[in-house]
């Protein structure tokens, strides 16, 4: 049989358990991107907050609708293209970025007039599409007459994420055995040393600010001349299609427009390049460690904890999270966050609830212990285990409340009327001791034998009284209350006979029956007829009376003093057990003034259903 586990050491292996599947969570939601749309939420929004803006030094010639209206449909002839870049070299430009697909032959005299001009200036950079890398086969690279008159090629290939939006790029891929760089690489490799970068992975860049003012100018302006030449000394040009349904257009991560065409996200690519704001995804195996390393963090913390303080700090946990993923994004290293993120968000939760376990199985130890002879409250309530727990808690403070009320008084009779008796024999027998003349045998031998009867009569008491503190209901037997007045009045009525006093039984019915202990019952209405034969008027009867009530029966007993007159000459245990007793069978009992003087001593006891 396996043992089981002590308190501490369960809510440890509970700890342990917690923090492993946590920890397993979020490691698998990482590298698989359960949660890739929060982690492109929190991407786009930290790169949105800190987008640079074009250099003043990068123009964009767009070829859009306004140039097609003035030069012709596209696609142009490629004398036109000639004609752009002898104008862009004359005027300065440092670097041109063609992105105009060059992969099929046209008029012989127009292929050699773009050759030429390629030649001419030496500083072109071509767009293509290499066939194997492409993923569909398709295959756009430059003419072998234009790829061998530029400067360079570079791919244009896209890496776009499941929800169709552009965030990264493969800076370079092999095709055919030739090695491409991106295009917007290609370019700075033309004027500055390229940093080293991962060729495999995919680098996320983010999206410059453009503004077109300042930053782009159409192509029919730029072949009108409408274009002052300086505008283009020293800069790098990107020349692409921008027109509606001609150019290409990407889903970018942007406030507004969501659209923006492929030559400005080479334009983008560029100048986060240049700037150093190109973004290297975290390696795998790093990111899975971090996101350990702060779910057994964050179940450290909660485990020394107060419960209350628990959610605050993993709050906090969370925006440390959060902002974490944004200091490494700003420092060009992107970690997805999402998956630590629901992990940590489920640290408190579950955390809570094992603990809620630990003190629930806790509390049901000790109150079944507490209570293992005690029922249920009546009024406890079955909505739910909770507030049944608290009602029960209630109950049984009330009761333990009681218990002390009782154990003060019966402390406080032990420490009076019990010793009332024994002083008074103490100090009679000093009183014989060294006078012995001052009192007479008889007299001392009666005072002493009453002493000594009375503390008996205590002790008989006490017991009596424990007894009726130890009531057990489950030992409850249907009993006839008639029945049990009878022998109650029998056993007192030589008494009452001796005062010259009578006993009138007002039984209304001749059975009637409640659930308890009889002899406990027949003592409750033998202790007050013997009050009131003691302590009430002999000259007056003194009345039993039995009533039907809504589910109760009620005993009456007239003449009686009132309960807990304690300027009666008894010792006060008698009525002290009666309200045990009365009390421990579901019962109540109360004292009125019934008129002309005579009391009354009501007893009310549930009726046997």
């Amino acid at each position: 049989m396996t043992p089981r586990l002590g308190g501490r050491q369960r809510i440890r292996a509970e700890w342990l358990l917690i923090t492993l599947c946590l920890s397993g969570l979020a490691v698998a939601a990482t590298l698989f991107g359960w949660f890739r749309g929060l982690d492109n939420a929190i991407h786009d929004t930290a790169l949105a907050l800190e987008r640079p803006s074009l250099r003043e030094d990068t123009v964009i010639v767009a070829i859009d609708d306004a140039s097609l209206r003035s030069v012709g449909q596209w696609p142009w002839r490629r004398t036109e293209h000639a004609r752009m870049l002898d104008l862009l070299g004359r005027a300065g430009a440092r670097v041109i970025v063609l992105d105009v697909l060059l992969a099929e032959a046209s008029d012989p005299a127009d292929d050699r007039a773009l050759a030429e001009a390629l030649r001419r200036n030496g500083n072109v950079v071509l767009a293509a599409v290499p066939g194997e890398a492409s993923g569909h086969g398709w295959d756009a690279r430059p003419l072998p007459l234009f790829a061998t008159a530029a400067a360079a090629t570079g791919h244009i290939l896209t890496s776009v994420d499941e929800d169709g939006v552009l965030r990264s790029f493969v800076p370079e891929v092999v095709s055919a055995g030739e090695r491409y760089r991106h295009l917007a690489l290609a370019a700075l490799a033309r004027q500055a040393r390229l940093p080293a970068l991962p060729v495999a992975t995919g680098l996320r860049f983010p999206l410059a600010r453009i503004d077109p003012a300042q930053h782009r100018v159409s192509a029919a302006d730029v072949l009108a001349g409408r274009v002052a030449p300086e505008r283009f000394a020293g800069a790098t040009v990107f020349i692409g299609v921008t027109a509606s349904g001609v150019g290409d257009y990407h889903a970018i991560p942007a406030w507004g427009s969501s659209l923006a065409p492929g030559v400005e996200v080479h334009a983008a690519i560029f100048e986060a390049a240049r700037g150093g704001g190109l973004v290297v995804p975290l390696p795998m195996a790093r990111a899975a460690l971090i996101a350990t390393v702060l779910v057994v963090a964050m179940m450290s913390l909660l485990s020394r904890l107060a419960a209350g303080s628990g959610g605050v700090f993993v709050l906090g946990g969370a925006l440390i999270v959060v902002l974490l993923a944004a200091v490494l994004l700003n420092a060009g290293i992107w970690w997805p966050p999402a998956g630590t993120l629901a992990a940590l968000c489920l640290c408190y939760p579950l955390w809570s609830w094992r603990r809620l376990e630990a003190a629930e199985r806790f509390f049901d130890e000790q109150m079944a212990r507490l209570t293992s002879d005690w029922p249920a409250p009546e009024h406890a309530s079955a909505f739910d285990r909770l507030s049944s727990r608290i009602d029960r808690v209630r109950a049984l403070q009330t009761r333990q409340e009681a218990e002390h009320q009782r154990r003060e008084q019966t402390l406080q009779f032990i420490s009076h009327d019990i010793r009332a008796p024994l002083t008074a024999i103490i100090s009679l027998l000093d009183l014989v001791e060294h006078d012995p003349g001052r009192m007479r045998d008889e007299d001392w031998f009666n005072t002493l034998n009453g002493a000594a009867r009375r503390s008996l009569s205590m002790a008989d008491d006490f017991l009596r009284l424990a007894r009726a503190e130890a009531i057990d209901v489950a030992a409850f037997e249907p009993v006839d209350l008639v029945a049990v007045l009878e022998e109650a009045v029998d056993d007192v009525w030589p008494q009452a006979r001796a005062k010259g006093g009578a006993i009138e039984r007002r039984l209304s019915h001749e059975e009637a029956y409640v659930r308890g202990d009889p002899g406990l019952l027949q003592r409750v209405f033998a202790n007050l007829l013997t009050n009131a034969v003691a302590h009430g008027d002999a000259s007056a009867p003194i009345a039993v009376g039995l009533t039907a009530l809504h589910g109760e029966w009620a005993v009456s007993v007239s003449n009686a003093p009132p309960p807990g007159d304690r300027r009666s000459a008894g010792h006060g245990l008698g009525l002290r057990i009666v309200e045990t007793i009365v009390a421990g069978h579901g019962g109540r009992i109360d004292a009125a003034v019934a008129g002309a003087g005579v009391h009354a001593v009501r007893v009310y006891l549930p009726a046997a259903g």
